[in-house]
C-alpha cells in the first residue's frame, strides 16, 4: 500500500497547478502566481492579458477563498467605471459593421437612382462592392469582438482601434466609386 502525502496547510496553495493545454507549456506561458497580500494588483495587472475565469480559477488555487477574489474583483471592477473603463468589443464590433453595411446599401442606393433603366448592371455592380467590402468587414468585426484590448478600455482606444477598419472602408469605397460611378452613369 502506497503513502499518500498529508495534504498541505490551508494558508498554502495547493502543490499542484492546473495543467496547459498541449504546446503552450513553459514559463512564457504559464499564469504569473498571485501574491498573498496584493491581489487586486494582480487582477488589474493581468486583465488585459488573461480572462476573467482563468485569473479567478488560479487565485482560487493558489490559496485565495472565493469570497476574497469576488472582492478583489468588485474593487477592479469599481476602479475601471470610475476610470471609465469598460468592455467595448460589442459597441466597436457593431460600429464597424453598421458602418461597413450602410456604406454598401448608400453606394448600391445611389447607383440604383441614377441607373433606373438598368437595375442588372447595377446588382451586378453592387454584388461586386459587396464582396469587396465583405471580407475586410467581416474581419474588422470579428477582430473586435474578439479583441482583448477593448476588453478593458477607454473611449479613445475603442476609437482609435475602429479607425483602421474604418479608413479600409473609405479606401475601397472609394476606389469602387472612382471605378463606376455612382451619379455620373456607367461608362
Amino acid at each position: 500500500m502506497s503513502q499518500q502525502p498529508p495534504p498541505p496547510p490551508e494558508d498554502q496553495p495547493p502543490a499542484e497547478t492546473p495543467t496547459a493545454p498541449a504546446g503552450w507549456s513553459g514559463p512564457g506561458y504559464a499564469h504569473p502566481e498571485p501574491p498573498r497580500d496584493r491581489l487586486e494588483a494582480y487582477l488589474r495587472s493581468n486583465a488585459g492579458r488573461y480572462t476573467r475565469e482563468a485569473l479567478t480559477a488560479r487565485a482560487i488555487a493558489a490559496g485565495h477563498a472565493p469570497d476574497a477574489v469576488d472582492a478583489a474583483w468588485a474593487v477592479v471592477d469599481a476602479e475601471d467605471a470610475a476610470e471609465g473603463r469598460r468592455d467595448r468589443r460589442a459597441t466597436v464590433a457593431r460600429v464597424i459593421g453598421g458602418a461597413y453595411l450602410l456604406t454598401w446599401l448608400g453606394v448600391t442606393l445611389a447607383w440604383l437612382s441614377s441607373n433606373i433603366g438598368s437595375p442588372g448592371s447595377v446588382a451586378t455592380v453592387s454584388v461586386v462592392f459587396a464582396v469587396f467590402l465583405f471580407l475586410p468587414g467581416i474581419l474588422g468585426y470579428t477582430f473586435a469582438r474578439r479583441s482583448r484590448l477593448l476588453q478593458r478600455s477607454g473611449p479613445w482606444t475603442a476609437v482609435a482601434y475602429a479607425t483602421v477598419p474604418l479608413v479600409i472602408l473609405v479606401a475601397l469605397a472609394g476606389s469602387c466609386i472612382a471605378i463606376v460611378p455612382p451619379f455620373g452613369g456607367f461608362m
